[in-house]
C-alpha cells in the first residue's frame, strides 16, 4: 500500500458534482492575503495522490500560523482496489489568523502508523489583494 499527494490546492471552498467532477471555488494562487490582523479565515484543500492499494486509510493534518486551530486532523479511507490517480476534498474550515506565518498540510498513511510529512504549505499575510494588470 503507497499513497503520494502530488498536489494541494488551498480554495475558499471544494464541491464534488454528481459526476465525479471537482469544482474548486476561490482558489489560492498566491499568498494567502488578510486586510488586517486578527482576520477570520477559511479554507478548503483538494488534495491529489497517486495510490496503490486496497481500503487506502489517509490522514491530513492542518496547522495555522497561530496554532489555531491547533492541528485539525482529517481522516478518509480509500475503498475498494486502487491503483492510480485520487483526490479527497475537505469541507471549509474555520478559524481566525491572529499573526503572519504559513498554514500547513501534514500527510501520513496507515492510520498513525507514520509519521506526518508536510506536502504543501501557503503563507498568510497582511496586505491587499494583488490584481494582474
Amino acid at each position: 500500500m503507497s499513497a503520494k499527494v502530488t498536489a494541494v490546492v488551498f480554495a475558499d471552498d471544494v464541491r464534488r458534482e454528481v459526476s465525479g467532477k471537482d469544482i474548486i471555488v476561490g482558489a489560492f494562487g498566491g499568498d494567502i492575503v488578510v486586510p488586517a490582523l486578527p482576520a477570520p479565515v477559511q479554507l478548503a484543500l483538494w488534495v491529489q495522490l497517486n495510490i496503490r492499494g486496497e481500503n487506502v486509510p489517509l490522514e491530513f493534518e492542518l496547522t495555522m500560523p497561530n496554532g489555531a486551530p491547533e492541528g485539525v486532523k482529517m481522516r478518509f479511507e480509500l475503498h475498494g482496489k486502487i491503483d492510480g490517480t485520487a483526490s479527497v476534498t475537505t469541507p471549509p474550515i474555520g478559524t481566525v489568523v491572529t499573526k503572519e506565518g504559513y498554514v500547513a498540510v501534514r500527510f501520513r498513511v496507515n492510520e498513525g502508523k507514520n509519521k506526518f510529512t508536510e506536502v504543501a504549505r501557503k503563507k498568510i499575510i497582511v496586505g491587499s489583494p494583488q490584481l494582474p494588470a
